[in-house]
């Protein structure tokens, strides 16, 4: 399954966030429910699949990550952190599908405690949090390749 496709064609299609959000979920309970990572590389840790331990996803986006492990390691432990309040929804939704093997903190990882802005792309009302960036620069970045993506360019709103 192409999720690049699947994502881009509910960001041309789908302006507003609830219902993105509600697609978004259907995409990651077929993820969970076929069995298929989002990203092919990791089919790798299939390896690990009869050790157990912790899985730490630093920067856990919507959960996708989450998913994956969950049943590409069935005996591990996940501890997702996320700093973007629009994602931890999403992250709850990905608790009630994983079970008590997933858990998460509302929060960014880094040498100091700090606050900073993350520079978040939207098109129209929708935020595309996965091309999130706490770097301006990144984030324009990340608008100029969803201009060619898309055929629109997105605006970056500080959060």
């Amino acid at each position: 399954m192409n999720y690049d496709y699947i994502k881009n064609f509910l960001r041309r299609r789908m302006r507003q966030p609830g219902i993105y959000a509600l697609a978004r979920r259907v995409m990651l309970v077929g993820q969970w429910v076929l069995r298929r990572p989002d990203e092919p590389d990791f089919t790798a840790f299939k390896a690990l699949r009869k050790e157990s331990g912790l899985v730490v996803d630093i920067g856990a986006n919507g959960g996708q990550s989450a998913i994956a492990f969950s049943f590409l390691l069935p005996k591990f432990e996940i501890l997702s952190f996320e700093p973007n309040p629009a994602l931890w929804r999403d992250l709850d939704f990905i608790q009630r599908i994983v079970g008590r093997r997933f858990s998460f903190r509302k929060v960014g990882l880094g040498p100091q405690t700090d606050q900073m802005t993350l520079f978040v792309p939207h098109i129209g009302d929708l935020p595309v949090t996965t091309r999130a960036s706490l770097d301006r620069a990144a984030a324009a970045e990340h608008c100029e390749r969803l201009e060619a993506e898309i055929g629109e360019r997105p605006d970056i709103k500080d959060v």
